[in-house]
């Protein structure tokens, strides 16, 4: 599978987790990336929490956008972002 296509998958699938849990928009900036929560997000909040405390930099705003820095490899954006996404979802 040429990585074009690759990237479109894993965009897709990224896409269609963030629509579950209301995340209005993903910004990649250098080495961070900023997600924006609707006002009536799907988000664990004891989670969103959690997260913040234990990863270095990551911060909540006001206005309902997290930023937190990457950690892993270039080639694994993707799958870091849907990781922190499912993390923060609530359980059943």
């Amino acid at each position: 599978v040429p990585s074009s296509v690759e990237n479109l998958l894993h965009y897709a699938l990224l896409k269609a987790v963030a629509e579950q849990l209301r995340v209005q928009s993903i910004e990649r900036k250098a080495d961070e990336v900023w997600l924006r929560f609707h006002p009536e997000a799907l988000v664990d909040t004891a989670r969103l929490t959690n997260f913040i405390r234990r990863r270095r930099g990551a911060a909540l705003r006001p206005d309902g956008t997290m930023r937190f820095r990457l950690a892993g490899p270039e080639g694994e954006i993707f799958a870091q972002i849907q990781n922190v996404l499912q993390e923060l979802a609530p359980r059943p």
